[in-house]
């Protein structure tokens, strides 16, 4: 019988996926906190959308200069600050950023 909180979790071909660890949406909407260290020095928040044992994705709205390849450190949910990367970056609207952390 499925119940309101069963769900289905469908696996795909790794060649699909570059990912090492499957993502969940657990913690979706949790705040996290991210300050960048390369080339500028700033802080951004934003909502975590989906997350692994290995990184996250985050949206934020900011009009920071934030590009793949920026090592940050980042606090997830109010966790100890976890060093990370910022492996992608896609525009959804003008200032709200969809990002890809992997932590290291």
């Amino acid at each position: 019988m499925m119940t309101r909180d069963s769900y289905t979790e469908i696996t795909l071909p790794k060649t699909w996926d570059k990912r090492e660890h499957s993502r969940t949406t657990t913690g979706a909407g949790t705040i996290v906190e991210i300050e960048l260290t390369l080339n500028n020095h700033c802080r951004v928040q934003g909502l975590a959308v989906d997350g692994s044992f290995s990184g996250c994705g985050v949206v934020t709205v900011s009009d920071a200069a934030i590009a793949s390849g920026q090592h940050c450190t980042a606090i997830v949910g109010g966790a100890g600050p976890i060093e990370a990367k910022v492996v992608w970056v896609r525009e959804l609207e003008r200032n709200i950023l969809r990002l890809g952390l992997q932590y290291l």
